[in-house]
Parts: structure tokens; sequence; C-alpha cells
């Protein structure tokens, strides 16, 4: 069900319901109101960019340690 007074307050538009709102109305009105802007598109104030140095020294300490954990495992599993 639609909540009219959220929508008076978000549009400014009154809308006032009938007795029984159809499907078909009511499909229209959300329809209309999709197509309103809400507010403007604002521009980020820095570029954003990936950190690549970071990004780098990441993958080479989780890769080493993902590799002695290998180490370790099949280390351990041919001794038993």
């Amino acid at each position: 069900m639609l909540n009219f007074k959220a929508l008076k307050e978000a549009v400014g538009i009154n809308i006032v319901p009938a007795r029984s709102v159809s499907a078909v109305s009511t499909m229209a009105l959300m329809f209309f109101l999709a197509g309103l802007t809400v507010s403007r598109a604002m521009l980020p104030e820095e570029k954003s960019k990936p950190k690549r140095a970071l990004i780098c020294i990441l993958g080479t300490l989780l890769g080493g340690m993902l590799s002695v954990l290998i180490v370790l495992i099949r280390h351990y599993s041919r001794k038993s």
C-alpha cells in the first residue's frame, strides 16, 4: 500500500487517494515518482584510485603465508 503522507513530504505533491486505488494507477504513480530527481549528482572532491602499492604488499604477504602453510601441511602429512 502506498504511504501518501511520505509521498507528500518527499515530493511536495498533495495526493488524495480515492476509496480504492487500482493497481494500474498505483503503478503509474510509481513510474512517475521514479522519474523525479531527488537531488543533483555531485562530483567527488578528490579522484578515487586503487592503492597499487598496498595491493602488491598484501598480495605478497598473503601469497607467502599461503605457500608456507601448504609446505607445512605437506611436510607433516608425509611423516604420518
